[in-house]
């Protein structure tokens, strides 16, 4: 064109002159297609035209960001912002935990999604537009860790089984020091140190205690909330084994002991050495009673041990005089 022109936007705005190079701009206040006609203003024949479409396709790429819903102490909650996707068109997000797709819908710029216990590490967020595959983007979020709960054991101290070795773990970690009810009536015990959630105590039992089971519990100083609990049997000790000599009524000599067993274990054999040279004689399991007859020449005191063949440990000793002090003995059960 060779000169001025006119302009007609096509939304039935008065139409303006124009240049016969350039450029020029219009606010149109609705949308939809719009034919612009520009033509010749000295010939108004000679004209040109072009289709708009308003508004005009983004041409900026879609981003999909994550963070921590705030609304979710626990951190486990994701909260995400579109931006650039086509404002009339759903998106479909896929959380990366292998749930359904979530459908955001047209014109809603976020969304949330809580990730289930178990699923750890960074996820993969994908924002895909529900009719134009072409519109996505990605992001990364990693759900917190769920924090521990606080949890006790407690076990019998290796060299009293009255005593409990208690430990506990799994509190916040602004617990500094946690207090103990041992659950047998007796005064909590408090201030006990913990570090990094975790902490150790040990309690020793009165003797009634013994074979009823006792409830702990561990309970945070700085947040009373926080509590574990545990149970423990104190465990009485076994009397100690004993065992006792007396001549036999049935030998008037004396010579012959009869040997009384208490406390050994009851399914072991108990090896008894009758303190003369001779061999070991083995009493039956179960048995509490043996008897020894001595040489007519064996007259001094005679040690006589008695070990439980299975535990070494469990063993006791007594005396016995062959002869005289048993013959006397033997003589007064008979009067």
């Amino acid at each position: 064109m060779a000169g001025p022109t006119t302009i007609d936007w096509g939304d039935g705005s008065p139409v303006e002159t124009g240049p016969e190079q350039g450029t020029a701009s219009h606010a149109y206040a609705t949308d939809g297609t719009k034919t612009i006609k520009v033509c010749d203003a000295a010939a108004p024949t000679v004209c040109t035209t072009v289709e708009v479409n308003i508004p005009f396709p983004s041409t900026a790429e879609p981003t999909v960001t994550a963070a921590a819903d705030p609304a979710d102490t626990t951190g486990r909650t994701a909260a995400i912002t579109l931006a650039g996707f086509p404002a009339d068109d759903a998106v479909n997000v896929n959380w990366g935990d292998g749930t359904a797709a979530q459908t955001v819908p047209a014109g809603t710029t976020t969304a949330t999604h809580a990730y289930a216990a178990g699923v750890e590490g960074a996820q993969t967020i994908t924002a895909t537009s529900a009719t134009d595959t072409t519109k996505t983007a990605s992001t990364t979020f990693t759900p917190t860790p769920p924090a521990a709960a606080p949890a006790a054991t407690a076990t019998p101290d290796t060299t009293d089984p009255m005593t409990a070795s208690l430990a506990w773990t799994g509190f916040p970690a602004a617990t500094t020091s946690v207090s103990v009810n041992w659950g047998d009536g007796s005064a909590a015990q408090t201030g006990l140190a913990t570090a990094d959630g975790a902490g150790t105590g040990t309690h020793t039992y009165a003797a009634g205690a013994g074979g009823t089971e006792q409830t702990i519990t561990v309970t945070s100083e700085q947040d009373t909330t926080q509590t574990a609990t545990a149970t423990f049997t104190p465990t009485a000790p076994a009397p100690a084994p004993v065992a006792t000599a007396a001549a036999d009524a049935a030998d008037t000599t004396g010579h012959t002991a009869t040997l009384t067993l208490a406390n050994f274990p009851a399914d072991s054999a108990v090896s008894v050495n009758w303190g003369d040279g001779s061999a070991a004689e083995e009493i039956a399991a179960g048995t509490t009673t043996g008897s020894h007859v001595y040489a007519a020449g064996v007259t001094t005191e005679q040690t006589i041990t008695a070990t439980s063949v299975g535990d070494a440990s469990k063993t006791a000793t007594t005396t016995f005089t062959p002869g005289g002090a048993g013959l006397r003995a033997a003589a007064a059960r008979k009067k």
